[in-house]
């Protein structure tokens, strides 16, 4: 915070000479809102940007150390993965609740598909699995499925993996319970069941256009699902296929939603099982020695997985602390920001990183109400951000825009619109011209600018962008009240109130996979969209319809009744030139686009830098690394 406030500093006087006054105001419902950096009595001399960088359009931006592709090693068993997360479990399984497992590491649970790990580094090449929101059908592999065919345009059939069992923890009564049995195409079927029809579970939540889903078992090896409409099947494939996992009858007979909720009674059939947790300190999984996974590719292809021993999850949430455990190879792998990246590089070269462009820090208003709902007030907005200023001092040069509705990631550059292939009328919008914005607020009836509320959640990043939004703003008549907000109440907040009376700081927005759905600007909800302040703020009143957006979602959904590749490029093409028209809308004012780094020690085998292979499977490489001990040992840790 310490750092980011210098940072923030720097950037105001880059920008201007003078003062920079803000009136924050607490919410109601907030905690005490964060001071904002005091100006200092004499400003220093601004510092002249760096000339402008060009607009990304690869897949990410090259670091210092980019991580080359190692010479193959036989793997090795054995050794335990040391990682670290911020915050307690906020639940054991994606059946209820958010929609990942412990921390967003798949250890105890398997997906009906996955991503092909031997489409990525390790293989071919084809992706990089960085990032996460991936859902291209034709890079998955099967997982708890074995296969799956499409048997028509409303009906999939899933082939559950034979032999595939519920791990035997003997010393949990819950898996006792289990006995380690085959896993059924029948606990399949209750399970997506009770996904799309439980009103606590995400699944239900986010995909109304499930909820309808005719979900049956055949026989004890297959299950067949038959979605309510066609144009709900590529979601179906997302949300079920890559997003429910699968619980035993018996265990939910006996334990109900605590197989979500309670370490002890959950029992999964995934590469590790959970033997201890203690909240506020660690999680400690170990390998399930009868996972049917194989290594796909390379020099351990055939071998059992996994190959750790166990994985330890540190719960830190003092940042700092976090990265002096990784400083000192307490853990094996960690994320952080580019400076304390690089700074990690500095002090030992041997170190591995790669990076991604991660999350665009939005604002968006409920464009159903004035002054947003006029497209020169949300233009002038965006053409009073200096973003060459704010990338070179906030984010470290670091340039990828746009970052909404989707960021340049390998697999979807082909629903990507690059800036330099955008109208002029588009490109125009990513300049620094406040004389012109001034302009249009005078055309749109405001010639002395207005008041505005902006709201966010009380954590850094968000607060930075609040501040640079009203810093600049300020300087074309927009007087700017900030907001702040509890992280939980915010959750309440944007989850299910609308935005009437301001605009908000609101995030990346939903996963380049689920494109074909434009969840990020569509206002007809009911199809399966879930309104999200981080998501579809500026129609949350769901009562704007653009016919435009309407016509290309329609084609989009038709192209995507082709199930193949040729089906999803189709959809790709359609959504990149809609976004010559999306874009000019202006339905978020952009912000730019955080970038996420990896770093790991090089001990840390058979790992390229991959983050998640598949829509939600955040983190399962661990499930293919191995642990270089003897590397490790003469390294001095």
């Amino acid at each position: 915070m310490k750092e980011r406030g210098k940072q923030m500093r720097k950037i105001l006087w880059l920008a201007v000479s003078g003062v920079m006054v803000l009136s924050l105001v607490l919410a109601a419902c907030g905690p005490a809102a964060p001071t904002a950096p005091a100006a200092p009595t004499t400003p220093t001399a601004p510092t002249t940007p760096a000339a402008p960088t060009t607009p990304a359009t690869q897949v990410e931006q090259k670091t210092q150390q980019e991580a080359e592709k190692p010479v193959a090693e036989a793997p090795k068993y054995g050794g335990i993965l040391n990682l670290t997360v911020a915050g307690e479990v906020q639940n054991w399984s994606q059946i209820l609740g958010i929609r990942t497992g412990p921390w967003g590491f798949p250890l105890i649970d398997d997906d009906l598909l996955i991503g092909d790990w031997a489409k990525g580094p390790a293989g071919t090449g084809e992706t990089t699995w960085r990032s996460s929101g991936y859902d291209r059908q034709s890079f998955k592999t099967g997982l708890l499925a074995e296969s799956w065919e499409f048997t028509g345009p409303d009906t999939v059939i899933f082939n559950i993996r034979k032999g595939a069992r519920f791990a035997l923890n003997p010393a949990s009564e819950a898996s006792r319970l289990v006995g380690g049995r085959e896993v059924t195409a029948d606990d399949v079927v209750f399970s997506l069941k009770l996904v799309t029809t439980n009103t606590q579970a995400y699944i239900y939540r986010t995909g109304p256009s499930l909820r309808n889903t005719e979900i049956t078992a055949p026989d004890k090896y297959t299950v067949k699902v038959k979605v309510s409409d066609p144009s709900a099947m590529a979601l179906a494939m997302t949300r079920l296929g890559n997003g429910a996992h699968t619980v035993a009858r018996e265990v939910w007979d006996k334990y109900g939603d605590k197989v979500a909720w309670k370490w002890t009674q959950h029992v999964g059939e995934g590469p590790f099982m959970v033997t201890d947790y203690v909240p506020a300190s660690i999680g400690t999984f170990k390998r399930n020695p009868n996972w049917f996974m194989k290594d796909p590719v390379g020099p351990g292809k055939g071998n059992q997985l996994p190959y750790l021993e166990g994985i330890r999850v540190l719960i830190v949430p003092d940042i700092s602390t976090q990265q002096a455990a990784f400083r000192t190879g307490k853990l094996d792998w960690i994320e952080a920001t580019k400076e304390p990246a690089l700074n990690f590089l500095k002090q030992q070269p041997k170190l591995k990183m790669v990076s991604w462009p991660d999350e665009p820090y939005n604002i968006a208003g409920p464009m159903y109400e004035k002054p947003y709902s006029d497209v020169r007030v949300r233009r002038a907005l965006q053409l009073a951000l200096d973003y060459d200023t704010i990338i070179q001092s906030l984010f470290g040069g670091e340039r990828a825009l746009p970052g909404w509705p989707i960021q340049p990631l390998d697999q979807y550059m082909g629903a990507y619109l690059p800036i330099e292939e955008a109208p002029a009328s588009v490109q125009e919008l990513f300049s620094y011209n406040p004389e012109k914005a001034k302009q249009l607020l005078k055309e749109a009836g405001y010639p002395s600018g207005f008041k505005a509320e902006l709201r966010f959640r009380n954590a850094a990043r968000d607060l930075e962008m609040a501040e640079v939004a009203a810093h600049y703003w300020s300087k074309i008549g927009v007087e700017v009240t900030l907001k702040p907000y509890e992280a939980g109440v915010w959750s309440a907040l944007s989850r299910w109130e609308k935005l009437a009376g301001g605009f908000a700081v609101v995030g990346a927005g939903s996963p380049p996979g689920l494109f074909y759905a434009m969840q990020n600007f569509r206002g007809d909800q009911e199809s399966g969209n879930y309104s999200l302040i981080g998501w579809n703020a500026s129609t949350q009143k769901w009562d704007i319809t653009d016919s435009v957006i309407e016509e290309a979602f329609k084609k989009t959904q038709e192209a995507l009744a082709d199930r193949s590749d040729k089906g999803f490029l189709a959809a790709s093409a359609i959504h990149k030139e809609l976004m010559k028209y999306v874009l000019d809308q202006v339905y978020v004012i952009q912000g730019p686009t955080y970038f996420s780094y990896m770093v790991w020690w090089p001990w840390l085998k058979n790992y390229h830098g991959e983050f998640a292979m598949g829509y939600v499977d955040r983190r399962n490489f661990v499930s293919f690394v191995w642990i270089d001990q003897e590397l490790k040992k003469s390294m001095g840790y």
